[in-house]
């Protein structure tokens, strides 16, 4: 165990200083790219299908074509929980198996649950990016706690639209910003207190002393 930590810190891995100080950062501003883009995307899109006056000119593209059945938001939460199902079974199925039944099982779902009606192929495909970018951070507790925001967004979305949608975001601000380390220092320091030089070397993977890169 590491303490104290910051959220930076936690969005760190390992192989970032295994490769050249360029191809570190990409990695590490991907890591928090997609940190970001997994807990807007689901909400964004259900509040946009919402409120299809404000899809920008061009994004016609992603209305929902297909209807089923189910809510929206039944759909997201269903599969929240559905995605969670597959990989407690994948962690419990032999190795040799676990594999090619993940395959099967991913396919033979999501095939059939859009043709049964039961989901929405453009609901799938969000979900299936957010289950696959859950694995992008290293720390599984930071991809659980996305989740958890992400969910609470959902619903408060659903129930209050955009109202929801913003109250969800200073919650989740509210929740990284009034947090501590063990030592009483900001959980997004050295955001707040600002210190730039330190920002930067979260953000930026520079060469390590003494190495020949």
């Amino acid at each position: 165990m590491i303490t104290p930590t910051s959220i930076f810190d936690v969005v760190e891995e390992a192989d970032d200083y295994y490769f050249p100080p360029i191809t570190g950062t990409y990695l590490r501003l991907s890591r928090f790219l997609i940190a970001i883009l997994t807990y807007f995307m689901t909400p964004t899109f259900l509040l946009l299908m919402q409120s299809p006056e404000w899809i920008p000119a061009g994004f016609e593209f992603i209305m929902v074509k297909d209807t089923t059945n189910i809510p929206l938001i039944w759909q997201f939460l269903i599969l929240e929980l559905a995605i969670d199902g597959l990989r407690l079974a994948a962690v419990n199925t032999p190795n040799m198996l676990s594999t090619p039944l993940s395959v099967m099982a991913a396919l033979v779902l999501g095939e059939f649950s859009v043709n049964s009606g039961w989901f929405n192929s453009e609901v799938m495909l969000y979900m299936a990016f957010v289950a696959i970018a859950n694995y992008t951070q290293a720390s599984y507790e930071l991809s659980y706690a996305i989740k958890f925001m992400r969910i609470i967004n959902l619903i408060l979305t659903a129930i209050f639209g955009i109202w929801g949608y913003i109250a969800a975001v200073i919650l989740l601000i509210l929740a990284i910003g009034t947090n501590r380390t063990v030592s009483g220092k900001s959980y997004v320091y050295p955001l707040v207190p600002f210190n730039l030089k330190q920002l930067s070397k979260r953000l930026f993977r520079y060469r390590l002393p003494g190495s020949r890169e």
